[in-house]
C-alpha cells in the first residue's frame, strides 16, 4: 500500500519509438519520461542496431523471425508495414456441409443499391409474404470490388471502414439531405419502387409516407425535401454574336417572369407558365424565352405534324422552325406563325442566332448539338428545368441514397450478409459446359436485334434452353483477381456493362454493349466554406437546404478570358455554406466542361482546378466570392454512365431482355443494373436498377 502511494504522483508517458534510418544502420531509441521536471529520465539499455540494410522481409512481417529484434521495433515495423486502412475482412456461411468451403446458393457481385435490394428481397424484410427466390436458411454472399457499399451512390461525407456512410453526429444534420456524388434525386410518382423502399425505412422512425397523384403532393416531410429544379438564374459569357443580345443580357439577378417559386414542404415548389400564350404575348425573361423554344417546338410536333414526320435529331427538328423559315417581312412572319400554329413564334426564334444551341446552353447539360435527339432534349428540359410543369423531384434526408442502400443489408439491426470487399470478379465458368459458347449464343440474339433482325435464336448443345426454370443449372464457379474462387448455384452480377464484358467467359457481349449503349461521363465538385460565410446570401439566392432550391446555370466560351477551359455549368446552392458544381458530358466532345475538370484535376491537381472554378464563378456571378476552405471532386470516367442508346425503345427492350441472362435461360446467371432497365429513361437512375431487379426476380421465383 505504501509503495502504491509513493508511485501515485508519477505519470509516465507512453513509450516512444524513434526509427532513424541512417546510411546502412537503423538506430532505435526507446524513451520513457516522467512528467515531473525534477525527476530524472529513464533510458533503457536495450537498443538494437542492425549493421546492414534490412530486407523488405526484415521490415515487414518476417522480422518476427529475427531473434535480435526488440519487441518495440517489431510493433513499429508492423504498424508501418501493415495496411491499417483496409476495411475489415469478412466471411460468409456456405451452403454445404463443410462450413468453411465457399459454396453458396446465391452469389451477388457488386454492392450497389440493386444488389442491396436483392439481399433484402432474398433474406431480409423484402422476402416476407413473397414467393421465395432462395431456399430456407440459404447461404447468400455479396462480393464487392471496392471497399464501399452503394456503388455509384456515394455520400459527400465519405464512408468509414465498414463501408457505412459517415454522417455528422448531430440530429440537426442527420435530417438534411447530404451532398451526394451519384444518384441523389427521386420522383415518387415515377420512381415507385424506390419510393416504396423509402416508405419502409420511414416506418422505422414512425413516419407514414404517401404520394397523392391526383394532387401531386407527397407527404413524407421527415424523409424527403422537394428539389426545385426550375428556379434558375442564367448567365452566359459567350459573345452576343453567338447567343444573341437578348440571352447575353441575362444576369444572376434577372428573375423569371414565367416561373413561380413557392416555399413548400410536400410538393415540387415551382409552377411554370411556359406555353404558346406566353409566346404570343411576348412574355418572359431572357432565360424564359430560351425555355420557350423547346416548348414551342414540342407544341408544333405534337399538334401540327404526323408523328412519323417528327425528325429524330434535335438540330433537324429545330431547323424546320428556325428563323430561315420566317422570311424577312412582318407579313412573312405572320404567315409562318400561322403555318406552325403559334402567333409570335418568328419574333421569338429570331432573337437567337443559333436556337438549337441556345436550348442546350439553357439546359445546363453539355450535349453534342449535331447528334443529340429531339426527344432527348425535350424530355431533359422537362426533367431538369420543369419546362412542362410536371417535374416532381425530391432529395432524400437522413444519410441520403448511399445510406439507404446500406440499410437494406440489415434486418432489425442485424447483418444478414457481410459484404466481402476487394473482390474483383475476373472469370465465370459453368461446370461441365462451354461457358464461352453459352455467352456467344446468348449475345447472338441481342446482336440480331441490333442488326434489325427478328428471327429467333437457334439453340445448340451448348446453348441455353428456352425454359425460364434454372433449377437444373450446373454450378457456377466465380474466380476473383486475388486468386480465390467460389462455387454457387446462382449468381447475380450488377457491375456496369463495360465491366461485365471484361469478365472471362462473357467477352461475347462486347459488341452488344458497344453498339447498343452510348457512354457518358460526369463530375461533381463540392465547394465548402466555413460556417458563417453564407455564400447563398452573398449570391442573393436560396439554397436547397432548407429550400426551395435555387441554382445558377452558367455558360462560357471554350476558353475563358484568362485562357483557361470553361469548367462551370450547373451551380447548385446546396446550403448556406456549400456549392455543388455538377456536369455531365458525352464522349463525342472532349472540350465540354466535365471533361475539362477531370483532365485538369488529373494533370494539374485539385488546387489549380479549384482556382479556375472559383475564377469562373466570380466572373459568371459578378460576386467576389471568398476562397473556400475545402473542395471535393468525384469523377465518373467514360462508360460509368450509359444513359443514352442509338436504339429505339422497342429494340432496346429486346436487347435488355437478352442481356439480363448473359449465358441464356436455363443457366443460373442473372445480370442487372440501371443501364439494363428496359426503359431507356431509367438509365442512370436508382429506379432503373430496381426495375431490372424486379424482372429478374420474377424469373428467379419461377426457378426457386
Amino acid at each position: 500500500m505504501m509503495m502504491r502511494r509513493m508511485m501515485k504522483p508519477f505519470r509516465f508517458l507512453p513509450m516512444m519509438v524513434l526509427l532513424s534510418w541512417c546510411l546502412s544502420s537503423i538506430h532505435v531509441v526507446v524513451v520513457a519520461m516522467e512528467t515531473s521536471s525534477s525527476s530524472p529520465s529513464y533510458v533503457p539499455s536495450s537498443v538494437a542496431v542492425w549493421g546492414s540494410e534490412p530486407t523488405q522481409a526484415d521490415r515487414c512481417g518476417d522480422s518476427h523471425r529475427n531473434e535480435n529484434t526488440t519487441k518495440a521495433v517489431l510493433y513499429a515495423i508492423d504498424y508501418a508495414c501493415g495496411n491499417n486502412y483496409l476495411p475489415p475482412q469478412a466471411w460468409q456461411r456456405g451452403a454445404n456441409d463443410a462450413p468453411y468451403e465457399a459454396v453458396f446458393d446465391l452469389s451477388i457481385v457488386g454492392a450497389g443499391i440493386g444488389a442491396a435490394a436483392l439481399v433484402d428481397r432474398a433474406v431480409g424484410d423484402g422476402s416476407r409474404d413473397k414467393p421465395p427466390i432462395v431456399p430456407n436458411n440459404a447461404a447468400v454472399a455479396l462480393f464487392e470490388k471496392t471497399s464501399e457499399i452503394g456503388g455509384r451512390l456515394q455520400s459527400a461525407f465519405g464512408t468509414g471502414g465498414l463501408g457505412m456512410t459517415v454522417t455528422p453526429f448531430s440530429p440537426e444534420l442527420s435530417w438534411i439531405p447530404p451532398m451526394e456524388y451519384g444518384g441523389m434525386r427521386l420522383n415518387p410518382f415515377v420512381h415507385k419502387r424506390l419510393f416504396n423502399l423509402i416508405k419502409k425505412r420511414a416506418l422505422y422512425h414512425g413516419e407514414v409516407c404517401t404520394a397523392d397523384a391526383d394532387n401531386a403532393t407527397v407527404d413524407c416531410v421527415s424523409s424527403l425535401l422537394p428539389m426545385e429544379v426550375g428556379n434558375i438564374r442564367y448567365r452566359t459569357l459567350r459573345p452576343a454574336s453567338e447567343v444573341g443580345k437578348w440571352l447575353e443580357s441575362s444576369r444572376i439577378n434577372t428573375s423569371s417572369a414565367l416561373y413561380e417559386a413557392k416555399d413548400c414542404t410536400n410538393q415540387a415548389c415551382g409552377i411554370s407558365n411556359y406555353g404558346i400564350d406566353a409566346i404570343a404575348n411576348r412574355e418572359g425573361s431572357p432565360y424564359d424565352t430560351c425555355v420557350q423554344l423547346v416548348v414551342g417546338l414540342r407544341y408544333y410536333y405534337n399538334n401540327t405534324v404526323n408523328t412519323t414526320d417528327v425528325p429524330d435529331l434535335w438540330i433537324d427538328a429545330m431547323s424546320r422552325l428556325d428563323k430561315s423559315n420566317c422570311g424577312t417581312s412582318d407579313a412573312d412572319f405572320a404567315a409562318f406563325d400561322d403555318k406552325v400554329g403559334m402567333p409570335g413564334w418568328c419574333r421569338l426564334v429570331r432573337m437567337f442566332p443559333d436556337p438549337a444551341y441556345a436550348v442546350i446552353s439553357c439546359s445546363g447539360y453539355d450535349m453534342d448539338v449535331n447528334t443529340v435527339t429531339y426527344k432527348g432534349v425535350s424530355s431533359l428540359m422537362d426533367e431538369v428545368v420543369n419546362a412542362n410543369n410536371a417535374s416532381k423531384l425530391f432529395l432524400l434526408k437522413n444519410g441520403g441514397m448511399q445510406r439507404l442502400a446500406q440499410s437494406l443489408l440489415f434486418e432489425n439491426g442485424q447483418v444478414q450478409v457481410a459484404p466481402l470487399v476487394s473482390k474483383d470478379l475476373v472469370a465465370i465458368e459453368v461446370e461441365g459446359r462451354d461457358t464461352t459458347a453459352l455467352a456467344a449464343n446468348a449475345a447472338r440474339e441481342a446482336l440480331n436485334v441490333i442488326a434489325g433482325g427478328t428471327e429467333a435464336n437457334n439453340n445448340d448443345n451448348n446453348a441455353s434452353t428456352t425454359t425460364e426454370d434454372d433449377r437444373e443449372s450446373p454450378m457456377l464457379r466465380l474466380t476473383f483477381a486475388d486468386g480465390s474462387s467460389v462455387l454457387t448455384k446462382r449468381a447475380y452480377l450488377t457491375m456496369l456493362p463495360s465491366d461485365m464484358t471484361q469478365v472471362r467467359g462473357l467477352e461475347s457481349w462486347v459488341p452488344v454493349v458497344r453498339d447498343s449503349l452510348t457512354p457518358s461521363m460526369a463530375v461533381k465538385v463540392g465547394l465548402f466554406w466555413p460556417k458563417g460565410t453564407d455564400i447563398a446570401s452573398l449570391l442573393g439566392l436560396t439554397p436547397c437546404v432548407p429550400g426551395p432550391c435555387q441554382r445558377i446555370i452558367l455558360d462560357g466560351p471554350s476558353r475563358s478570358a484568362a485562357g483557361d477551359p470553361w469548367m462551370v455549368r450547373q451551380v447548385w446552392l446546396w446550403d448556406a455554406n456549400s456549392i455543388l458544381v455538377y456536369q455531365v458530358a458525352p464522349m463525342s466532345n472532349m472540350s465540354f466542361a466535365a471533361h475539362q475538370i477531370a483532365k485538369f484535376a488529373n494533370e494539374r491537381g485539385m488546387g489549380e482546378t479549384v482556382r479556375i472554378i472559383l475564377t469562373q464563378l466570380r466572373e459568371g456571378t459578378g460576386k467576389n466570392l471568398p476562397d473556400p476552405s475545402a473542395a471535393r471532386l468525384k469523377t465518373w470516367a467514360a462508360g460509368s454512365l450509359l444513359i443514352d442508346s442509338p436504339l429505339e425503345q422497342p429494340q432496346w427492350e429486346r436487347v435488355s431482355d437478352a442481356m439480363r441472362r448473359p449465358l441464356g435461360r436455363g443457366i443460373g446467371l442473372y445480370y442487372g443494373n440501371s443501364e439494363m432497365s428496359s426503359n431507356l429513361e431509367m438509365h442512370g437512375w436508382v429506379e432503373g436498377a430496381l426495375d431490372v431487379l424486379e424482372k429478374n426476380v420474377e424469373e428467379m421465383q419461377l426457378a426457386a
